[in-house]
Order: structure tokens, then sequence, then C-alpha cells
């Protein structure tokens, strides 16, 4: 055998042992993905984390969250209704009505999928939240929270995955979320003020009766 036929033999086997690597790979990567088993590992491995940690922590996977009071409710997304965000979240808001015990108090959904979020607050007569994923132009620099009961501010931050179209933010339940996943210390009712900065150095508050609802090149403050 002569030195070409060799290397020929040798370039095949390279060939064919980095074919089935990718292909080990992209099954490995298919499996991690849609493997239930996976899927249910990742939730023990949030609410463990969950138990040790001294506030909350957000789950790694898509989610929907109900919230209300100081309880939430998470519910992972499966990744088949994962193409279809804008019906999944509106099926489980719709699924709020039916719930025991409501008694009148906010309900505020939240929806995560990578660098997209979903945040509405629960309404009785709407039946579709006419979700749409497009990008606002303005955004809030700075948000603090004071309460006439703290000696210092708690800054908020907001993650750009919340600034699309048509998303509710900043509301009483909101607000009491975005504390709950931080570290810091704080008093809560309704007598908190919220001191805000938007991308045009306009400064404003924001109390425990109002929101805002994102535009795409101007924000609405609303009453709730």
């Amino acid at each position: 055998m002569n030195y070409n036929n060799i290397a020929t033999i040798y370039f095949h086997l390279v060939y064919v042992y980095t074919v089935i690597q990718m292909n080990l790979s992209a099954l490995w990567l298919y499996l991690f993905e849609n493997s239930l088993i996976v899927h249910w590992l990742r939730i023990f491995i949030f609410n463990v984390r969950s138990q040790i940690t001294k506030y909350k922590i957000e789950p790694s996977f898509p989610y929907m969250c109900i919230c209300s009071d100081d309880k939430e409710l998470y519910v992972p997304v499966d990744n088949v209704f994962q193409t279809h965000l804008e019906n999944t979240f509106n099926i489980l808001a719709n699924s709020v009505k039916i719930a025991p015990q409501r008694q009148g108090n906010e309900y505020l959904l939240i929806m995560r999928h990578n660098d997209r979020i979903i945040s509405r607050i629960f309404r009785e007569n709407i039946d579709n939240y006419n979700v749409k994923f497009v990008k606002t132009r303005r955004h809030l620099l700075s948000i603090e929270y004071t309460h006439p009961e703290m000696l210092e501010s708690i800054p908020i931050e907001l993650e750009s995955a919340v600034y699309f179209t048509g998303n509710e933010i900043l509301s009483q339940r909101f607000v009491l979320r975005c504390l709950q996943y931080q570290s810091n210390k704080y008093i809560f009712d309704n007598k908190y003020v919220l001191k805000i900065m938007d991308s045009k150095i306009k400064t404003f508050t924001l109390t425990a009766s109002e929101y805002i609802v994102i535009g795409n090149t101007e924000y609405e403050k609303k009453s709730i």
C-alpha cells in the first residue's frame, strides 16, 4: 500500500469521525432541549435554589408567572407552545377567570421566553391581550423605589426584554415583584413613590395607584 492510499484512507476516516461527532452533538442538543427528564430537572433545580436564597430568583426555563398578593404560580411553557406565545399567553391568562377566591385582587401576568417578556394586568373582560413583539424606542433610564419609612431608596432595574409595546409595567404588583427579586430590605404598602427618569431626561413620579403602558415612541401613565 503506497503513501497516497494511506493518506486517502486517513482522510476518509477523519471525515467519518467528524460526521459522527456532529450528529452525536446534534442528537445530544435535541435530547437536552426536548427531554422530559431534563425539563423536570430544571424545575427541580429552580425549586432548590429558591429555597436556599434569601430573595426570589427567576427560573432559567420559559415560563408564565401568575402573581397575586405576595404569591406566584410558575407555569413552564413547553417547547411545543413556544412558537405561538401570543395564543399561549391568552389561554393561560384566561384560565385566571376560573381561579377560586380571587376577591378582586390585582393579578399580574408575566410570560418570559429568552429575550422577550410579556407583562399584562389581568382583566376580567379581556380575552385577547393583543400581544405583539414590537420593540419600543422609549426607555426608562432610572427608577427609584422610595417609601416614607425607609431611609434609603432602592433602584429598580428593568431588563431590556420588557421594552415591548403594549406591556404594562410598574403597577403595584409589578413593583412588589421587583422588590422580591432583589436583596435589599424594603417596606411595601400603598404609600410608596417611584421616582423615574426617562430617555429624554424627563423626571416624574408614580404612585401605587398608577402604572405605565409602553408605546412605540412614548409611554402612557394610567390609573388602576
